[in-house]
């Protein structure tokens, strides 16, 4: 099973992106609480779709946000070394924020 939740607050606003094809994806990262007071981890986060455009709509840096997804791993070689970037897809989000 390959299902990751986290919540967090966002870095930057998210960076839509739309395809010839019809799809739209949204990119950004979120900051979520390490084991020690102050220690933060960056998370960078994908999600597809309406659930892609509901977080343009909706969140900006510093937003609150729960997210449900999987772990992704891509892995590619550039100038001969094996490079690698995991993230996670969302695939579903909640809206922490006060209204």
């Amino acid at each position: 099973m390959n299902t990751t939740c986290l919540t967090g607050r966002l870095g930057n606003n998210p960076e839509l992106k739309y395809f010839d094809s019809g799809k739209v994806k949204a990119s950004f990262s979120i900051a979520v609480k390490g084991k020690k007071k102050d220690e933060a981890h960056w998370i960078n986060i994908e999600a597809w779709d309406k659930t892609a455009e509901l977080i343009g709509e909706h969140f900006k840096k510093g937003s609150q946000i729960g997210i449900q997804g999987r772990l992704q791993v891509d892995n590619w070689e550039k100038d001969g070394e094996k490079r690698s970037k995991v993230y996670v897809v969302a695939e579903q989000i909640d809206f922490l924020d006060p209204k």
